[in-house]
């Protein structure tokens, strides 16, 4: 994109942001999004982007203090954006967990089939935040791969001693993956459904639902 190009798009950005979220059309929301992460990509992209993140990552004793730190540079807009997205995620992990336990006669009530309707559609929107099955050739092939995503110092019988994500080479690649999974790793957003969380949910899914049902062919 050339200079000029790149200027209008922020200039529309800060004129975005002068507009409250409660107050932003559909429309207006979804080009804000839009152009404030193609903003944050430029930013990360830039060897002095990596630069001030990787300074960042070095000062963060915690993974709270990490995420904190990547926090105050974004503007409370995108701050507020990103929280109302996880809500929506955190909904559909709750009913995850307990739509079996709510009557259809319940306001509340999502059936299965709806449920998975949602939760695809939102993976189809927004992908997983990554656990499993990575773009990044380092990061499947990393060992141990429970320790991909380890947010803490911690000493292994096996593997020794095993950093925090944020502390080597698995922070640049886990934000080249996709949006949820980078939000995810520098704000601690779940603005996308975690990968592990769903895949093993539905393998425990496809054991209880009878090989009749309707929703089989959506947990293939």
């Amino acid at each position: 994109m050339d200079t000029n190009a790149i200027a209008l798009e922020e200039a529309r950005l800060q004129e975005l942001s002068l507009t409250p979220k409660s107050k932003m059309t559909e429309d207006e929301r979804k080009e804000y999004n839009r152009l404030h992460n193609r903003k944050s990509r430029r930013k990360t992209n830039t060897t002095e982007g990596m630069k001030k993140l990787f300074e960042r990552a070095e000062r963060a004793e915690t993974q709270e203090q990490f995420w904190q730190l990547n926090r105050a540079e974004e503007s409370p807009t995108q701050l507020e954006t990103w929280l109302a997205q996880e809500s929506v995620v955190l909904d559909m992990l709750n009913w995850m967990q307990y739509w079996q336990e709510l009557s259809p006669a319940d306001d509340c009530y999502v059936s299965l089939e709806g449920g998975l309707d949602l939760l695809h559609e939102s993976i189809e929107k927004d992908g997983f935040i990554k656990g499993i099955n990575f773009n990044s050739r380092a990061l499947n092939e990393y060992t141990p791969t429970w320790a991909i995503w380890n947010n803490k110092n911690q000493k292994d019988a096996i593997w020794g001693l095993v950093i925090p994500y944020w502390k080597d080479d698995r922070l640049a690649e886990l934000i080249q993956e996709n949006d949820a999974t980078k939000i995810f790793a520098l704000y601690g957003f779940r603005i996308g459904v975690p990968e592990y969380a769903y895949l093993m949910w539905k393998g425990e899914l496809r054991h209880k639902v009878s090989i009749t049902s309707p929703v089989v062919e959506m947990l293939r």
